[in-house]
């Protein structure tokens, strides 16, 4: 899942849906759909329509999640529907059983922590107007602060998101700045209704509910 903050994704969530608007939207669906014999991607991920515009209908089949990744700018899901010129998995194929592994392998997680990290996904593209955080896709800083981060060492970022039930924890290397996530989630105007921002030696703290997400700074 982190090759695709590679690409540069508009993330626009809707109603009952997340939109992903990208300039390559067959190579972020190929990270998304197993196709083939491929290397299983998101697990239980399946292709349900594809539209003109480079647009694809996906449905997580474990959760009914829908999720749209497309070219179209407005994000809408409309056209003519086309045949996929990839060999996707579709709602047609069962999961099989590296998916179901991997999907057992899941920490259970409290619906307060479900929100946290869905928050994360939804701001991974955002800028505060006012230059105080940026999320830049997580491999640019749109508020161009030269001070190093994100180059040499850190090429090749490293990133780790583990926890279970209410308490989950997320580091990384590179970009973006830990702070700048921590506000994301917690922005008065576009952040988490009710989740509070705290600070140790150590981790940003966001909290919601009886649920906590540890940002390492």
């Amino acid at each position: 899942m982190s090759t695709l903050t590679w690409y540069t994704i508009t993330v626009s969530p809707r109603w009952n849906q997340m939109v992903f608007i990208s300039d390559a939207p067959d190579n972020v669906t190929r990270y998304l759909v197993p196709h083939g014999d491929s290397t299983p991607r998101l697990p239980g991920m399946r292709l349900r329509d594809v539209y003109d515009y480079r647009t694809y209908a996906l449905e997580h089949v474990p959760t009914g999640a829908r999720l749209v990744v497309t070219s179209r700018l407005d994000g809408k899901l409309q056209g003519v529907r086309e045949g996929s010129h990839f060999d996707f998995r579709t709602l047609e194929d069962p999961l099989d059983l590296a998916e179901e592994r991997q999907l057992a392998d899941v920490p259970p997680m409290s619906e307060a922590a479900q929100t946290l990290l869905a928050g994360m996904v939804a701001r991974m593209s955002m800028t505060d107007p006012k230059g105080r955080w940026a999320t830049g896709n997580w491999y640019w800083d749109p508020l161009g602060r030269d001070d190093g981060r994100g180059r040499d060492d850190d090429s090749d970022p490293q990133r780790r998101l583990w926890g279970a039930g209410g308490e989950w924890e997320a580091q990384w290397t590179g970009l973006p700045y830990p702070e700048d996530v921590a506000a994301s989630l917690t922005d008065p105007r576009v952040g988490i209704s009710g989740a509070t921002l705290g600070r140790s030696k150590r981790t940003y703290d966001v909290t919601l509910g009886d649920s906590v997400l540890k940002i390492y700074a």
